[in-house]
């Protein structure tokens, strides 16, 4: 290779080098929002279920399980993209990228059209709890009422969920494309 070419290869590499090493806080953002999807797999089994009036006490007491068994790894993952806020505010897009952090972490604002991790868990918890209190009403048409309003609810939920998914997705492509 010719002193010319190696510089010429050098002016096209440093470049990307550069944007590849500034960009890392960004890519760790992104990454670290994929780890909070809702996944088939994952609790939006049991909630589809219920979603569809299939659920039962099994499946309610899996959710349960994967709700309190998820949270402090989802704790750290929010406090993770929280503390990162700061170096990501410093890049060209910075602004972009952190509101839209901001918006996937949020409490679940019912104003807004999607719900962050923090609300959607926090919807999860109430849900399970309008389940225990359904299902310890003795009439069994009041029972059944409230039941289908559990069916609602969780319906509701996973439509929460999925615009959550999509919104987490769609920064994903922001980040990487």
């Amino acid at each position: 290779m010719s002193g010319d070419a190696f510089a010429e290869a050098l002016v096209k590499l440093v470049p990307a080098f550069a944007k590849a090493w500034t960009d890392r806080p960004k890519k760790k953002a992104a990454r670290a929002v994929a780890e909070l999807m809702f996944w088939p797999d994952g609790m939006l089994e049991q909630l589809e279920k219920l979603a569809q009036g299939k659920g039962t006490d099994e499946d309610v007491a899996k959710l349960r399980k994967k709700l309190a068994k998820s949270r402090s790894k989802v704790a750290g993952t929010l406090q993770g993209l929280a503390g990162a806020r700061d170096a990501l505010l410093r890049m060209p897009d910075g602004v972009f990228v952190v509101a839209q952090i901001n918006a996937l972490l949020a409490q679940g604002s019912r104003l807004r059209h999607v719900d962050g991790k923090r609300g959607l868990r926090d919807r999860i918890g109430e849900l399970l709890q309008e389940y225990e209190e359904a299902m310890s009403i003795k009439n069994k048409k009041e029972k059944k009422l409230r039941l289908e309003r559990v069916c609602t609810s969780a319906l509701l939920l996973c439509n929460s969920i999925e615009a959550f998914n999509a919104a987490a997705a769609r920064f994903r492509r922001y980040v990487f494309a």
